[in-house]
């Protein structure tokens, strides 16, 4: 089933706006297992040669890198579906939205450099994991969905 409202632009430009809802779960999935296992393999290189100190938290233990990544693949897939229901470009918009939240996204571990560890490899390590995610999960959920 897709998606669609009323037609705005050239036909090309409308074609390439489409998003076919039924997709949207199963490229969730993808994007969200994809994301977990990049975010883990950069968590490994950032605790394991980069040597981030054990002490700070955000990298401590693998379980709240795999459940941050989980939320954020659910939430863009969520964002996707309405902007698929509600907009007329809802590609582009998503691209917008998410360029956004990853601006904002990027606060938090800028925000934990003053946290014990927080050096700038472990706090380049969260970055690193940010932006990973984003673009795995913008990237799946666009190229997926698209009818």
């Amino acid at each position: 089933m897709s998606i669609t409202t009323p037609p705005t632009g050239s036909s090309a430009e409308r074609r390439g706006e489409r998003v076919v809802a039924g997709r949207i779960p199963r490229a969730a999935a993808v994007a969200a297992v994809v994301s977990v296992v990049v975010n883990l393999v950069i968590r490994a290189i950032g605790v394991g040669p980069l040597d981030v100190s054990s002490a700070y938290e955000p990298l401590a233990s693998v379980g709240p890198t795999i459940m941050s990544t989980i939320v954020g693949a659910v939430g863009g897939a969520v964002v996707l579906w309405l902007l698929a229901r509600f907009t007329g470009r809802p590609l582009r918009t998503f691209w917008w939205i998410a360029g956004a939240f990853l601006l904002v996204s990027l606060s938090g571990p800028l925000s934990q450099g003053s946290e014990p560890g927080g050096d700038a490899t472990a706090v380049s390590t969260l970055i690193a994991m940010h932006v990973a995610t984003a673009a795995i999960v913008v990237g799946i959920l666009t190229a997926l969905t698209r009818e």
